[in-house]
């Protein structure tokens, strides 16, 4: 193996001094600078991700309340009279103000496009009017004739009659019915007197019996007396 250095550069090279690098290597500092220009991509790209996915929320708007003493509340119903229900699965509402008749939609984010296009053609102009209520026609004034009032005082007459009858009948059937307890009272006193009476019939007749049949052994033994 031939050489190109001479014996002088050779033997000065082997005496110099050796010199340590201090900084890090050329090719570490390009490998440094690839790594964080990579991690710096990777983040923006992982925070654009982020921006994209995340949902967009939108503010909470607090629907208006209505006093129950100022507005009548009430369900909205379609054509056939049924309820109709908003995305919440819940029943749709409308206030309606008692003195302007103004109507307001309850909870208006929960209204379908149908309910809202319904309630658009029900209330154009955004009024509840009042139904108007048909006024009775008056009847005409009969003429009373006078054999009609005859007639009434004929019939009332009669009623009074026969309250009265029904009263006197209702008297006389209570006054029977007490004589009934009377008869009845009178009956158990007859048949105890009948008892008294044959009881003493019977004892009398018993005490005649008795005198013959001494006065007939009087006769018969005289000596026995």
């Amino acid at each position: 193996m031939t050489t190109t250095y001479t014996i002088d550069q050779l033997t000065s090279a082997m005496n110099s001094p050796v010199i340590h690098p201090t900084e890090p290597r050329r090719s570490k500092q390009l490998a440094l600078q690839r790594m964080s220009a990579s991690k710096a991509l990777c983040d923006e790209l992982l925070l654009r991700e982020e921006v994209e996915l995340k949902p967009i929320e939108a503010p909470i708007v607090k629907s208006p309340s209505y006093a129950p003493k100022e507005h009548t509340k009430k369900r909205f119903t379609n054509d056939m009279k049924e309820d109709i229900k908003g995305h919440n699965g819940h029943f749709i509402r409308i206030a309606i103000n008692k003195k302007s008749r103004n109507v307001f939609k309850v909870n208006e984010l929960n209204w379908t496009k149908e309910a809202s296009v319904l309630f658009e053609e029900r209330y154009p102009t955004g009024l509840s009017v009042k139904a108007v209520k048909a006024v009775k026609a008056v009847k005409a004034v009969k003429v009373v004739k006078p054999m009609t009032l005859i007639v009434k005082d004929i019939r009332q007459a009669s009623k009074t009659r026969r309250k009265s009858m029904l009263v006197k009948k209702q008297a006389h059937s209570s006054f029977k019915r007490s004589l009934k307890k009377k008869l009845s009272v009178l009956k158990k006193e007859w048949m105890m007197e009948a008892r008294v009476k044959k009881q003493a019939d019977k004892a009398s007749k018993a005490i005649e019996k008795e005198m013959i049949r001494r006065k007939k052994f009087n006769e018969k033994f005289p000596e026995k007396r």
